[in-house]
């Protein structure tokens, strides 16, 4: 199989799991925002983000750590003892964290119901780092499928046991509850996964393993400190902090929206990395040859969206969550410029830790964190959840235009005319299409504009050869299974 099929195949498997990971949330965001209101969200997402604020913190460093590892290791041998090891690194990280988050949650004095369930979602902290580690090892040895089985059984089981409880009259409490009870019955099946198809599965922790490995995992650890700054997670923290929890709902409905977008991101960025690892050291030409053409991907895929937001946030946000979140309109049109620059950050972040040069990560992030912190304290008083849209969208602005600028210099050139240029061109004309019609039902315009927008990228060309090419050959595929399929059912012709 070659590089673009596994990285397709790679990515098919890990958005699956992402999907399946939100599933729950995102299902149960729709119910809470269609029946309780913005107020009930925002108390649940001030939580809940809290959370994930500190697991990105356990598990940021250690899963690009284990998979580039793994990724540049033959021994299965050794591919055990990296799960072990860097698990336990990963529980005493755990152990730590849940020591801050527990009291930073009591400093910072949110009503006494938010601060409760912080103390209760804290407990799956130490089962989400020992998750992370599994699932980057078996993303470094490329088989995805497994991390897809596991995820899909942990959402199956969290939506089911979500619905029961909330059924018999369980409320925010019900929700949190389910949650920390998922990730600890996740940790066993990845381990029988990993044992019974992957690497064989000892626990034989090695203290002098550990020492060698704590100062690469905590270059990583400082680096996701800095990054709970840049993005959208700590504005929500911030909101709830410094408004209300309407105001927290308000900025949760359009945050969720441009969540789902970025679940692809993991996926295809996981499944690309174990392969920028090794061709980084083995044929540097190709690396930069993928690095490129992965942007330009993005760039084709993500640049319509926030001009599309723009046309069509006003009438899309009542209609999916109800007349009281149509104040979340603007911000959606403001959040979702986000989109390109946090993947474009995502995919850079990575060259340089492919490069060894995952330090320099660190001086971006930093930046980063420090203006949103700054923004975040001008603009969410006085325009609320806008305003922290605002702040995020600039910093991650600024970030990623820090990265491109020291990948450029150091790494590999970005060619940014090839990269943009005929992107934007095909996405103005798709706009130039739209904005006449913007009166049009949803369900007419959306499919509309998709076509005007496929169609530019053809006439220009803007799509790889390469990324046709594979098309063909799928498309291909397909077509000879269905004609051998039709074929076998066929009966046989009479004499």
């Amino acid at each position: 199989m070659n590089l673009a099929s596994r990285i397709i195949r790679n990515s098919f498997f890990l958005t699956l799991t992402t999907i399946s990971d939100r599933l729950a949330e995102l299902v149960l965001f729709f119910l809470m925002a269609r029946s309780l209101g913005p107020s009930f969200v925002g108390d649940y997402k001030t939580i809940v983000v809290y959370l994930t604020i500190f697991q990105n913190l356990g598990h940021y460093g250690l899963t690009q750590l284990v998979m580039r590892r793994v990724a540049t290791t033959a021994d299965r041998q050794e591919i055990s003892v990296l799960l072990m090891n860097y698990g336990f690194a990963g529980l005493a990280i755990g152990l730590g964290l849940l020591v801050i988050m527990n009291a930073s949650a009591t400093l910072i004095a949110y009503p006494p119901h938010i601060t409760l369930g912080i103390y209760l979602v804290s407990l799956a902290l130490l089962p989400s780092v020992w998750r992370r580690v599994a699932e980057a090892v078996i993303s470094g040895m490329e088989s995805m499928q497994y991390i897809s089985l596991v995820s899909l059984a942990g959402a199956a089981f969290r939506v089911a046991l979500t619905v029961l409880l909330l059924w018999r009259g369980g409320g925010i409490t019900a929700i949190l509850v389910v949650l920390v009870i998922t990730q600890w019955v996740t940790i066993p099946a990845y381990l029988y996964v990993i044992n019974r198809f992957l690497a064989p599965v000892r626990f034989r922790p090695q203290l002098a393993y550990v020492t060698e490995m704590a100062h690469e995992v905590g270059t990583f650890l400082l680096m996701g400190v800095l990054l709970v700054g840049v993005g959208t997670q700590l504005d929500i923290v911030m909101i709830r902090k410094l408004t209300d929890a309407e105001q927290a709902g308000l900025y949760t409905a359009a945050s969720t929206l441009v969540q789902t977008v970025f679940l692809i991101r993991p996926a295809l960025l996981n499944s690309v990395f174990p392969n920028m690892a090794s061709l980084f050291a083995t044929a540097p030409d190709r690396f930069r040859a993928l690095t490129i053409e992965l942007l330009r991907l993005l760039t084709i895929v993500l640049l319509p969206l926030p001009f599309a937001a723009l046309l069509l946030a006003k009438p899309l946000m009542p209609l999916l969550l109800g007349e009281s979140f149509a104040e979340s309109a603007l911000v959606l049109q403001i959040q979702s410029w986000i989109i390109l620059p946090s993947f474009a950050y995502a995919t850079l972040s990575r060259v340089l830790v492919a490069c060894n040069q995952e330090r320099r990560n660190i001086q971006i992030a930093a930046v980063g964190m420090v203006a949103n912190v700054a923004l975040n304290l001008i603009l969410i008083p006085r325009y609320g959840a806008a305003g922290a849209s605002l702040a995020s969208v600039a910093s991650m602005l600024l970030a990623t235009a820090i990265t491109i600028v020291l990948v450029h210099r150091r790494v590999l050139a970005v060619p940014f005319g090839q990269v943009l240029g005929k992107p934007l061109l095909c996405t103005l004309a798709a706009c130039a299409v739209a904005y006449p019609l913007r009166d049009w039902r949803l369900w007419l315009l959306l499919p509309l504009l998709a076509a005007v927008y496929a169609l530019a990228l053809l006439a220009t060309r803007a799509i790889p050869p390469a990324a046709l090419a594979l098309a063909r050959q799928f498309a291909r595929r397909l077509a000879g299974g269905r004609g051998a399929v039709a074929s076998e059912a066929a009966p046989p012709e009479r004499p």
